[in-house]
């Protein structure tokens, strides 16, 4: 809870456990659920409705001067609320490979110094159970399946470096069209290409049960929409130049939302194969509903 001040005040709580066992104290034995208490449906529609702006309000949170701060964040964004929700370069975006090969290893490191002391204790010490060793031996091996995957995305980063997406307009609003090119360099043996357009929209769902139950964010894919490009390929210059297009849905509930958890957010996929390792690159998609 953010905020537990109120509370603290007027009924001597002080943490959000000891506020949540008092609300629990005044509940009524029911065998209705917490669906009865809150219309939830309706609180995600009405907040989905004004995610974007929601967020331009967040940043005035710990203000130290609100009134000035509001005043300037009216004027700096009056009708493009898409500004504050992220960092976008009207011009373009660059694909994601270099950072994917920076996470893939990232990670794979993080664990194998996890992991240290306990392939110490499974390989180099007597006396220790073989079912440990073999549970062990069971994380290493997909720590090495990642180190290889990482690999894989490094020797695709040194053969096609970072491809990078041209917005013809910015942004792209919904009832009207994505309208960009792809600028990349030459990929050798290229002939089709097919592009993907898709929204994906996050949420959290609860696993577990007890004490075991967990909160984590799940990806849907809400809107899809696909092209095929033949001989794509098919360039006499050291550069790639591939125009794409896709109409938009009109639906209002596909707006872009990246400075919210959980979000929604516009993707596109572009993949081809070629001999050796394929092409592949993916791009965020300024995709917004138009004001007024």
């Amino acid at each position: 809870m953010a905020n537990t001040q109120l509370y603290k005040k007027f009924l001597d709580l002080n943490s959000a456990h000891e506020i949540k066992q008092e609300f629990q104290k005044t509940l009524v034995a029911t065998n209705r659920s917490f669906l009865f208490y809150v219309n939830w449906k309706k609180v995600k529609k009405n907040v989905d409705a004004i995610k974007t702006e929601l967020s331009l309000l967040d940043s005035l949170i710990n203000s130290k001067y609100l009134k000035q701060d509001f005043n300037k964040l009216l004027l700096k964004y009056p009708d493009q609320s898409w500004l504050a929700d992220y960092r976008w370069n009207p011009k373009g975006i660059a694909g994601d490979e270099l950072r994917k090969v920076y996470k893939t290893f990232g990670g794979a490191i993080g664990i194998i110094i996890f992991f240290i002391p306990f392939n110490w204790f499974a390989f180099f010490t007597k006396d220790i159970p073989s079912i440990f060793a073999v549970f062990v031996g069971f994380f290493d091996f997909f720590i090495i399946l990642g180190l290889a995957y990482g690999s894989y995305l490094f020797l695709r980063f040194l053969k096609y470096g970072t491809s990078f997406l041209q917005f013809n307009q910015f942004p792209f609003f919904l009832d009207d069209k994505v309208d960009a090119v792809l600028n990349t360099e030459a990929i050798k043996g290229l002939k089709d290409m097919v592009v993907t357009l898709r929204c994906i929209e996050e949420k959290y769902e609860t696993r577990g049960t007890g004490r075991n139950r967990s909160t984590v964010i799940v990806s849907y894919q809400i809107y899809a929409d696909s092209v095929k490009f033949d001989n794509a390929g098919q360039s006499q210059h050291m550069r790639l130049y591939l125009p794409v297009s896709f109409p938009l849905p009109r639906d209002l509930n596909y707006n872009t939302a990246l400075s919210v958890r959980p979000a929604k957010y516009w993707q596109m996929e572009l993949k081809a194969a070629t001999p050796g390792i394929n092409y592949l690159s993916t791009f965020l998609i300024p995709v917004y509903v138009r004001n007024g």
